[in-house]
């Protein structure tokens, strides 16, 4: 009886070995699909989500600065209405120099 694989093994061993062999690859196989299908995934969540915020920025949508325009709008109108009530000075350094604390660093 002449076999091809390792001597001293019968041709069932052989065949399970083989079976093994195309279990193991089809595994890898099945792992390398997976990862590639994740990675592309990833990617194109990243790009949609870039090109949104690009859109936005590219249009003048950035609602960082709109948030803080609808405060300066609402911080100026009621500002206005108090210099119309007379009381000119509180409301002009409330409006204009908010509580701001000094930050002292030091170097190491």
């Amino acid at each position: 009886m002449a076999t091809t694989g390792a001597p001293g093994l019968s041709a069932s061993q052989l065949q399970a070995r083989a079976q093994g062999r195309r279990r193991l690859a089809a595994m890898r196989h099945r792992a390398h699909r997976i990862r590639v299908w994740v990675s592309c995934v990833a990617v194109v969540a990243f790009l949609a989500m870039f090109a949104t915020i690009y859109v936005q920025m590219a249009r003048g949508d950035d609602p960082a600065l709109n948030a803080g325009a609808s405060h300066r709008a609402s911080t100026s109108a009621s500002t206005a209405q108090t210099l119309s009530s007379g009381s000119q000075s509180s409301a002009v350094t409330t409006a204009s120099s908010p509580a701001v604390t000094p930050v002292t660093t030091q170097q190491s």
